[in-house]
């Protein structure tokens, strides 16, 4: 999706992949941020998240982490307690407040965006995406700006390339 011009372009190159549901797994992240921000788990980017001393098969898994960190190294064990302290029934109303795929954070350990039910669509998924870069969440403009800050890969002159990886295999 390229949201720089007027005529806003959409390229779809599977168009039966791109309406099935997957699990969102790390891409959840994005989502998953603002909740915890909204919720108070994290006050801002620098809040450190001491290492559990848990070893873990991914190296950048074992040590600290802060906001940025744990977004682009995919740190599940910090989004974890950030689930533990959203709630499962927070979990639930922010998703649908949202409108984000099938809305179903349920499973029995802490990683629902990984194991559990919760799944969204291609274009599920870009709806989202639209919503956040035009601050149009039901969430704190800065909470928003935070997230797509957080995002950046690349940045040139006149462009801004924001990402977030959605690999389902566990790392750590």
């Amino acid at each position: 999706a390229d949201e720089r011009q007027a005529d806003r372009i959409l390229s779809v190159f599977d168009q039966a992949r791109a309406t099935k549901r997957y699990s969102p797994a790390s891409t959840f992240k994005i989502p998953h941020t603002l909740f915890a921000l909204d919720v108070g788990a994290v006050r801002d980017e620098f809040q450190v998240f001491r290492w559990d001393g848990i070893k873990r098969s991914f190296a950048g898994h074992n040590q600290d982490q802060n906001l940025r960190s744990a977004m682009r190294n995919s740190t599940v064990w910090v989004y974890e307690l950030f689930a533990r302290e959203i709630g499962e029934e927070k979990a639930k109303r922010y998703l649908k407040q949202i409108g984000y795929g099938n809305a179903g954070p349920s499973t029995s350990k802490g990683d629902y965006w990984i194991d559990g039910t919760l799944e969204i669509s291609a274009y599920e998924q870009i709806s989202f995406l639209r919503k956040l870069y035009r601050n149009e969440l039901p969430f704190r403009v800065e909470h928003q700006r935070l997230v797509k800050d957080l995002m950046i890969t690349e940045a040139g002159r006149n462009w801004i390339l924001r990402a977030k990886t959605g690999w389902k295999g566990r790392m750590g």
